[in-house]
């Protein structure tokens, strides 16, 4: 029997090929692939060469392997994942960067009462402490006594990260309860303010061994994950950072010695850098830098 004949060119192979398109243009979207609306066609025209309709059957393939492959592909990049970044945004559809905001969720947040954002924060807050809390992401779970996730109002305006837990954060789980907790609560108390009113937590929130400094995979292996999160929620005005190490997650290639004191905005929020409290303890001269830095930006 004779091929019906479709505008010169064979209808069977035009069917088949239209087949062929859409289930490799759906296999390249999924993967990624952008050379699967070439490559399929072109192999078909090299087999079948000889034939005439070899050039109506690859055409029928490539056009609805270019359409299939791109709106799976375009379904496939619109879920939401999550990529935390140093600012505390993701570009999942919660995220409320402005560089990568979903509208949906941007406006339902600027819609909720102030108590409802709070409990819906807090909420989630201590969901990222227990995923703290159950963290092996790196070699310091194995030595610590208890993670310290960090503490605080989940409607908090100003948030504090230092370093890492040390011997007395270690042993209650709690940020900055030693001497250091002692004198950040007194820089606190210099602006009118309680811990109470703030939220508190560190890059890392396991305690180094002997208090050493932070390794980078081990702030690699943390704070984009936690700490991001964090900030994510919280969504401070500001956020001061206690240390060369705070600061250098933010700003890598940044020195505390010469930003201390000074506020510079990130995106949406400002950052404050201080000394760190332990610091100033052994240092006097950083003691009273650290309460003149304070109270200079207590208005």
């Amino acid at each position: 029997m004779d091929s019906l004949v479709l505008f010169g060119f064979d209808l069977q192979r035009l069917l088949a090929g239209l087949g062929i398109g859409f289930v490799a243009g759906i296999v390249s979207g999924v993967l990624g692939i952008g050379g699967g609306p070439v490559l399929v066609p072109a192999m078909v025209f090299i087999l079948d060469v000889s034939q005439k309709t070899a050039q109506g059957t690859a055409l029928a393939i490539i056009v609805p392997t270019a359409i299939a492959g791109a709106m799976t592909h375009y379904r496939l990049s619109s879920w939401p994942r999550s990529t935390p970044s140093r600012c505390g945004a993701s570009s999942a559809c919660y995220c409320s960067c402005s560089a990568c905001r979903c509208s949906g969720r941007a406006r339902a947040r600027l819609t909720e009462s102030r108590q409802g954002r709070r409990a819906r924060a807090m909420e989630t807050l201590e969901q990222v402490a227990a995923l703290v809390r159950a963290c092996t992401r790196c070699g310091l779970a194995k030595g610590r006594r208890n993670a310290v996730p960090g503490e605080g109002p989940a409607d908090a305006r100003l948030l504090f990260v230092g370093e890492g837990p040390g011997y007395h954060e270690d042993q209650q789980g709690r940020p900055f309860v030693g001497p250091a907790g002692q004198f950040l609560e007194e820089l606190l108390a210099s602006i009118g303010l309680r811990r109470e009113q703030v939220f508190i937590t560190n890059i890392i929130k396991c305690r180094p061994p002997n208090n050493r400094d932070p390794l980078p995979q081990e702030v690699e292996a943390c704070a984009p994950y936690y700490l991001a999160r964090q900030i994510e929620l919280l969504g401070p005005q500001v956020v001061v950072t206690l240390g060369r190490h705070a600061l250098a997650w933010f700003l890598p290639k940044e020195s505390i010695s010469k930003l201390h004191g000074a506020a510079r905005q990130l995106g949406e929020r400002w950052l404050f850098p201080l000394y760190h409290p332990a610091a100033a303890l052994h240092n006097p001269a950083l003691r009273q830098t650290s309460l003149n830095d304070t109270s200079s930006r207590s208005s």
